[in-house]
C-alpha cells in the first residue's frame, strides 16, 4: 500500500539543492545571537582581525614589519588568498559585521559543503551525502575544533574534502586534475603556512588519491597512482612556489631553536593531559574538553554523551565484520586499515604500541613536529572515518541493514546537532578564575577613534601596549568587569608596528624594567614612538600583578597624554630614533 506521503519523502530524499542551501540559514541561526548586540566573534591565534585591507598590505611583502622588530614573511601573501576576499568584502559592505560573520559562517560552512560535494561526486544520494557531510562538520572533535576559529588552522578541515572532490571529479583528466587541484591549494595556500597542519593537508591528498585510485579500477594499479600523485605533488608545488620558498627558509631557521627537547617536553605535557586516549579516538571526542569546561565539554562527557558517542564505531565494526556485502567491497578494508593507522598517530605515545610512536618522534628526521598528535593527526583520522562511512552508504545494498545503518547515524548527528540548535556553537568556557570566557568582542567607539587616528599618521613609528600580552586567544572575561586578553585588535588593524609583552615567566622582569628611567630611552632605540595604556586589556586569565595599568599610567604621567576613552596614549619622542630606510636608487641633481 502506496502512503501519501512517499512521493514528497522521495522528492526530499533526492532534491540534491535542498541538503546545502538548507544549512545556510541553519549556521546563520546558530551563530545569530553572538551579533545581535552588536558584537564581534573573535578568537584563535589568526581570527583577530577587524581591517583585512590594512593586514592584507602588511602581509604582501617578504619582511613582515608589524609584530616586535619585524621578522621574514614566512608566506608572503601565502595567506593572502583569503585575506584578498575578506578586505575586497569589507570594501564592498563598509561594515566589520558583514566580514566577521562570513568568516566565521564560511569556517563551519564550507567543511560541510566540501564533504557534501566530494559524496554526491562519488553518486551517493543526497539525503546519504548530507549524513556524511554533517557527520564530517558536527562530529564532537571537529565542532569542538573549530571553536578555536584560528582561519589557518580550522581551512585544513576544508581543505581535505574539497581536494578529495577534485581528485575524484577529473582524475581521468591530467590536465583538469593539475589545474583545479593545484588552484584549490593555491586559493586555501594559508591552510598549508602551518608546517605540520601543511603535512596533514599532503598527507590527505595522499590517501584521497589512493583510494579514488582503488575506487576507479577496483584494484590497486600502482604505476597509474604514481603517475597521479606526481601530477597532484608538482600542481601544488608550481602553484605554490612563490611563497613555499620562504616557508622552508623559515622552517630551516626555526629547527636550529625548536629542538626535540622542547617538543619532547610539549609531547609528555599533551600526553598528560589526555585521558584514555583510545577511548575518546573510539568516540571521536578526542578534542573535546573535560566536563565542567564548556557546553560542548559537558555535553560530551556526559553519561548519555558515552553512549551516544560509541555509535559510529559500533555501526562500522557491525557492518564492516558482520554484513557479507560489506566484507565482499575490497575497498572497505583498506579505508578501515587507514582508519586503524590514523588512530595509532592521533593517540601519539600512549599505549598500545606508544613506544613505536616516540621511536619515529626521536629518531625520524622532522617528525618532532608533531609534538600535539592529537590535534593534528587527529584531523586525519576524522577525514578517513568519514570517508569510510560514505563508502559503506555506498555499497550497503542489503535494505535492511541500509534502514539500520541510516537510523543510527541520524540519531546520532541528532544528538550532535544540539550545539548548533541552542546556539551554543561558540561556548562559553569556565577558566576558574572570575567565571566565563566567550570570543564575544565589542569593538568600542573610541577604540575606533584610536585606530584611525593612528592609521592617518604620517610618522612611522612602534607602539608598546601595556599591560596586554602576546598570547594565542582575545577572549572577554565576565566577571564584574569585562577585560580583554591577548593579541590586541586594537594593534592588529593599524598600520603601525606594535610590541607587548611577552608570555611566560619573563613578564615579571619586564615590568619591573619598565620601573627603571632607562626604560625610555630603551623604548627610543626600538622606535617606539607611543605607549598605549589600556584598563581594559589584562595578561593572560587575569595574571596582571606588577603590570597593574593604574601604576603604568602614574610611571609616564610626565610624558604627553591623549585620552580615548579611559585609554591612555603617551607620546615618547625624547629618545625617539627614526626608522632608516635604504634607496633602491639615488639620484644626484648638479
Amino acid at each position: 500500500m502506496t502512503n501519501k506521503f512517499d512521493p514528497i519523502i522521495k522528492r526530499i530524499k533526492h532534491n540534491r539543492f535542498l541538503y546545502p542551501l538548507g544549512m545556510i540559514p541553519v549556521l546563520t541561526l546558530a551563530l545569530s545571537k553572538y551579533y545581535l548586540d552588536g558584537s564581534l566573534i573573535l578568537g584563535g591565534e589568526a581570527n583577530i582581525f577587524l581591517n583585512f585591507t590594512e593586514h592584507l598590505k602588511a602581509t604582501s611583502y617578504q619582511w613582515f614589519s608589524i609584530y616586535g622588530q619585524g621578522m621574514i614573511n614566512l608566506a608572503p601573501s601565502g595567506t593572502g588568498a583569503n585575506k584578498l576576499l575578506l578586505a575586497l568584502l569589507e570594501n564592498l559592505s563598509k561594515s566589520p559585521f558583514i566580514t566577521n560573520f562570513m568568516l566565521v559562517f564560511s569556517l563551519y560552512y564550507f567543511p560541510f559543503l566540501g564533504m557534501y560535494l566530494a559524496a554526491r561526486e562519488i553518486n551517493l544520494i543526497p539525503l546519504s551525502a548530507f549524513l556524511v557531510a554533517l557527520f564530517y562538520l558536527i562530529n564532537p572533535s571537529i565542532l569542538e575544533y573549530l571553536t578555536s576559529l584560528n582561519q589557518f588552522n580550522a581551512s585544513v578541515v576544508t581543505l581535505m574534502p574539497f581536494l578529495f572532490w577534485i581528485t575524484l571529479r577529473f582524475y581521468k583528466d591530467n590536465l583538469k586534475l593539475f589545474l583545479f587541484s593545484g588552484a584549490t591549494t593555491a586559493i586555501f595556500s594559508f591552510a598549508y603556512t602551518n608546517q605540520p597542519l601543511g603535512v596533514i593537508a599532503n598527507l590527505s591528498s595522499l590517501v584521497s588519491l589512493y583510494i579514488i585510485s582503488f575506487h576507479v579500477n577496483k584494484k590497486m594499479v600502482y604505476s597509474e597512482f604514481l603517475k597521479k600523485y606526481l601530477v597532484v605533488l608538482s600542481a601544488f608545488i608550481f602553484f605554490n612556489l612563490w611563497w613555499l620558498l620562504n616557508l622552508f627558509y623559515g622552517a630551516i631557521d626555526a629547527l636550529s631553536h625548536y629542538d626535540r627537547t622542547f617538543a619532547q617536553a610539549w609531547l609528555n605535557q599533551t600526553v598528560d593531559s589526555t585521558a584514555a586516549p583510545i577511548f575518546k579516538c573510539l568516540t571521536l571526542t578526542f578534542l573535546t574538553y573535560d566536563y565542567g569546561f564548556d557546553f560542548i565539554g559537558n555535553l560530551y562527557n556526559s553519561f548519555p554523551g558515552y553512549i551516544v558517542t560509541l555509535i559510529p564505531i559500533t555501526l562500522v565494526v557491525w557492518i564492516c565484520f558482520f554484513s557479507r556485502q560489506i566484507r565482499q567491497e575490497k575497498i572497505i578494508p583498506r579505508i578501515f586499515f587507514l582508519v586503524l593507522l590514523a588512530i595509532f598517530f592521533t593517540k601519539g605515545p600512549n599505549p598500545p604500541f606508544g613506544t613505536l610512536y616516540l621511536f619515529l618522534f626521536e629518531h625520524f628526521p622532522l617528525f618532532h613536529m608533531f609534538k600535539s598528535p592529537i590535534e593534528k593527526f587527529g584531523l586525519l583520522y576524522i577525514f578517513l572515518f568519514t570517508l569510510l562511512l560514505l563508502f559503506i552508504f555506498l555499497n550497503i545494498k542489503n535494505s535492511k541493514e541500509n534502514k539500520i545503518f541510516h537510523l543510527f547515524i541520524i540519531g546520532y548527528l541528532i544528538f550532535c546537532f544540539i550545539p548548533i540548535a541552542t546556539g551554543n556553537i561558540l561556548p562559553e568556557h569556565n577558566h576558574g578564575l572570575d567565571g566565563k570566557a566567550t570570543r564575544q568582542y565589542i569593538d568600542k567607539p573610541e577604540y575606533i577613534d584610536f585606530k584611525n587616528a593612528i592609521i592617518q599618521e604620517k610618522l612611522n613609528y612602534k607602539i608598546m601596549s601595556f599591560p596586554g600580552m602576546g598570547n594565542y586567544q582575545i577572549l572577554v572575561q565576565t566577571g564584574e568587569k569585562s577585560y580583554y586578553t591577548g593579541w590586541s585588535p586594537l594593534l592588529m588593524n593599524i598600520n603601525k608596528g606594535f610590541f607587548v609583552p611577552a608570555f611566560g615567566t619573563h613578564i615579571t622582569e619586564f615590568y619591573t624594567l619598565l620601573a627603571q628611567d632607562s626604560a625610555q630611552k630603551i623604548f627610543g632605540m626600538l622606535n617606539i614612538g607611543k605607549l598605549l595604556v589600556n584598563p581594559d586589556s589584562i595578561p593572560w586569565f587575569g595574571n596582571v600583578g606588577s603590570g597593574d595599568p593604574h601604576i603604568i599610567r602614574k610611571r609616564f604621567e610626565l610624558l604627553e597624554e591623549e585620552i580615548f576613552g579611559n585609554m591612555s596614549v603617551f607620546n615618547d619622542y625624547v629618545n625617539f630614533l627614526p626608522i632608516v630606510y635604504s634607496p633602491r636608487n639615488i639620484f644626484i641633481i648638479q
